[in-house]
């Protein structure tokens, strides 16, 4: 379900609008706003971060236009990005391998996150001062809080319900929405440490077959094997293309 949603992150317009067609409404309303409330006869929506209440009129209904659905599938592709980093950072340092980029690419991301969630964020996620100039752990400590407090936030919309038929009691879930189900399955699969990877030599999100699998394919397997092999060969530049023909006269 999410692997579908996740790809929209840098689709065109098209193939969201194929998406909407096929998939329905993401309900992007129903994910923001937890209930809404008469109050001196004026309609006003409570937000699931906030428990203020807003005048519905200064909020009016979300136009689930291509670039709102763009963005939202942009968050999910980063949440997925941070887990991975943050995982093979973590690795690295508690095996005492030398990472190469001493944190940059987790502090990448965690700041790419806070451009685009608009989930209300604690103080300790300020940028200037605790990820810019956070020491590696840290940053391995800031990102852990930080999924915690997006995929707490998610389960809040989220009520467990038991049902019972012919006798047979089983455990079910209520959706508010269908943006909602899509974060479910994800964060469900990183609970169970099979989370989505993103594949190191196309860049599309696939689901593992197993926890440290890193390509989506075997075929993909094999040509980053190939252009390694040919890297190390000096036959090609740093990223395993074949080095341009220099011009007459360069």
């Amino acid at each position: 379900m999410y692997l579908e949603f996740v790809k929209l992150w840098n689709a065109t317009d098209k193939e969201i609008e194929d998406y909407v067609e096929k998939n329905g409404s993401l309900g992007i309303d129903e994910w923001k706003w937890e209930r809404f409330i008469m109050l001196d006869e004026k309609l006003y929506a409570i937000e699931w971060e906030s428990p203020e209440a807003v005048p519905i009129n200064e909020k009016p209904p979300t136009i689930e236009t291509p670039e709102v659905i763009r963005k939202e599938a942009k968050k999910m592709h980063i949440v997925i990005k941070l887990v991975q980093i943050a995982r093979k950072f973590k690795d690295e340092w508690l095996n005492n391998k030398e990472t190469v980029d001493t944190g940059e690419s987790l502090k990448e991301v965690l700041i790419d996150f806070m451009k685009v969630i608009d989930i209300k964020t604690p103080l300790h996620y300020e940028p200037e001062k605790n990820i810019i100039k956070g020491k590696p752990l840290h940053l391995l400590e800031k990102a852990d809080l930080f999924l915690a407090d997006i995929f707490n936030a998610a389960l809040l919309r989220i009520s467990p319900q038991i049902k019972i038929i012919d006798g047979e009691t089983s455990l079910d879930f209520n959706y508010p929405c269908s943006l909602a189900q899509i974060w479910y399955a994800l964060i469900t699969d990183i609970i169970k440490n099979i989370p989505p990877r993103i594949c190191k030599h196309c860049g599309e999100i696939f689901k593992p077959k197993k926890a440290w699998g890193e390509y989506c394919t075997s075929a993909h397997q094999e040509a980053a094997k190939s252009r390694r092999y040919r890297r190390n060969q000096g036959q090609t530049n740093k990223r395993g293309r074949p080095p341009k023909k220099k011009e007459k006269g360069e």
